[in-house]
């Protein structure tokens, strides 16, 4: 290594000479460095230096920076290459260019990286600095990325870390079946045990009882009964129509005896604005001449509700109606014989239907019976005489939010 060292002009140097001596001076530094650097110098370097052409330099920039000074482009040096090797920085590496030797009245543009007087570099890598001889180096990363070698063997497991602090609490889960019965109101059916009206259902509108109770009738003598339970399923219903004239029904409610009927001595359930979620899960054997209702009324006008008539459409129906006025949606009917989930879910002045865990249609926010108590409801019909029609069901579930 060369022990030159650049003078410290005297104070009364002109300054156009001193800006001549001084590049002169470095360019000499620079060139006495050359001739005596150690071929293959491997030396990582965390403090300024001044690299040379064909340079392979090693730099670690500590966490205030260093700097780095590539010589004045040349005739001498057009072409050359500088390499730069950033391994493990904490701080930025910043790179200039030697000035060179010119007249202080020059007009000639001083040197430059890339077209600016310094760059800078933060993230490890190899870099090149390529010089066109006349007035800058350009610099960029090297070559691309080789494919990737073989991967090593495991190395042996480290010792168990110690435990974490311990994180917040997780919001608080849904209401699970079961909540506490002030603030919760919940009708339920698995329909795994049919206590009365097994058989035939007759005109009358009578008692049906399963988990809970229900009222049932017909328009033409059809049939209830229970089938064996189905893995993912258990307790299923089925009611079949009868088959007498077009439009035998069932109709089946969840109130006592004399809602069909519209007695004025059977009330209904629960208030719009105090449901949440509303849920039938059924299974329609066929999608051909047939109805099915299923949802929450009070009466014909004012509901909430899912509805399938082949009279009127093949799509699936999602309405709501108060006083008669009703907002509608169709959606794609899902495929006979097979189960789905038909869910009504509430808020205090809206509705949202879901099929099978997916929204379907709009969410309603007209024609809603807000001011009413719903009760829930399910009608299977027939629309042509002498042809029965069948649903299977497996389960109804409301829920309710209340303050009492």
């Amino acid at each position: 290594m060369s022990l030159f060292r650049v003078p410290k002009l005297p104070g009364d140097t002109p300054p156009g000479l001193g800006s001549v001596l001084g590049n002169a001076f470095r360019q000499l530094y620079g060139d006495l460095q050359t001739l005596f650097r150690v071929p293959g110098d491997s030396t990582l370097h965390a403090t300024s230096y001044q690299p040379t052409v064909g340079e392979t330099v090693r730099v670690s920039p500590p966490a205030s920076g260093m700097s780095l000074l590539l010589p004045a482009p040349s005739a001498d040096n057009r072409g050359g290459v500088i390499t730069v090797l950033i391994e493990n920085p904490e701080g930025a590496l910043k790179v200039f260019v030697a000035q060179g030797t010119q007249p202080a009245s020059s007009t000639k543009t001083a040197p430059t990286i890339n077209g600016t007087e310094t760059v800078s570099f933060t993230l490890a890598g190899a870099y090149l600095f390529l010089s066109n001889g006349v007035d800058g180096w350009r610099s960029g990363p090297s070559g691309p990325t080789g494919p990737a070698g073989a991967t090593g063997a495991t190395g042996a497991t480290g010792a168990t870390g110690s435990t974490g602090a311990t994180g917040a609490p997780g919001a608080t889960g849904a209401t699970g079946l079961g909540a506490d019965r002030q603030t919760t109101y919940e009708l339920y059916d698995d329909f795994d045990f049919i206590g009365s009206s097994v058989g035939s259902v007759a005109t009358t509108e009578t008692l049906f009882s399963g988990s809970r109770n229900w009222s049932i009738a017909a328009s033409a003598a059809g049939t209830a009964k229970s089938l064996n339970g189905l893995a993912g399923h258990p307790g299923i219903l089925e009611l079949t129509t009868g088959g007498t004239f077009n439009n035998s029904a069932i109709q089946l409610w969840g109130a006592g005896v004399g809602k069909n009927a519209a007695s004025a001595n059977v009330g209904d359930n629960i208030l719009f604005t105090d449901i949440t979620n509303a849920m039938w899960v059924v299974r329609l054997p066929s999608n051909t001449s047939v109805e099915l209702r299923l949802g929450l009324r009070t009466s014909a006008t004012d509901l909430v509700e899912f509805v399938f008539d082949t009279v009127t459409s093949t799509s699936l129906q999602c309405n709501t109606m108060a006083g008669g006025v009703q907002t509608q949606d169709l959606v794609t009917m899902p495929t006979a014989n097979t189960w789905n989930r038909f869910e009504l879910r509430f808020t205090a002045t809206q509705v949202q239907f879901f099929v099978n865990g997916s929204q379907v249609g709009t969410t309603h926010t007209t024609n809603i019976p807000t001011t009413l108590a719903l009760t829930p409801f399910l009608e299977i019909a027939t629309r042509t005489a002498g042809t029965a029609k069948s649903v299977d069901i497996d389960l109804f579930w409301l829920r309710g939010t209340l303050s009492r």
